[in-house]
């Protein structure tokens, strides 16, 4: 995505239900959580691993 500017896998990266602009990119059982900035910028906050089905608030 860094290198295109697009989603190519739409499973790796996806919006977070119940949030109204968190997203999260998906590697194995790691997240890492971002939003959109102006300009076309994503801001990625933070990483963590997940433990269960739901992404914890």
């Amino acid at each position: 995505m860094g290198d295109t500017g697009k989603i190519w896998n739409e499973r790796k990266f996806k919006h977070v239900t119940e949030t109204d602009q968190i997203f999260e990119f998906k590697i194995e059982a790691d997240r890492i959580l971002c939003f959109f900035f102006v300009g076309r910028r994503l801001i990625l906050t933070h990483g963590f691993k997940k433990a269960s089905d739901r992404t914890p608030k």
